[in-house]
């Protein structure tokens, strides 16, 4: 869990999103990131052992990308790294 005094941004976000989940209303949750060394905007997104999960995850971003032309699908990562 973060420290709400060292991170109060993602502890509010953590916080807020058990909150969600007590009540089952969180379908997902997407975090966008930009780098100054890459191109667009990207997501670090799971590695997960299901493979249609897996496929699902990564065709929702694809759709996200051919939707948002600021949004660079092979900048993503999908590892466990």
């Amino acid at each position: 869990m973060p420290d709400l005094k060292k991170q109060p941004a993602i502890y509010a976000i953590t916080t807020f999103l058990e909150f969600c989940n007590k009540f089952e209303n969180l379908f997902f949750y997407i975090d966008l990131h930009a780098h100054n060394s890459k191109k667009g905007t990207f997501i670090y997104g799971n590695c997960i052992e299901d493979y249609c999960y897996q496929v699902e995850t990564q065709l929702f971003v694809k759709l996200l990308a051919m939707n948002d032309i600021n949004f660079e699908y092979y900048s993503c990562v999908f590892s466990a790294e």
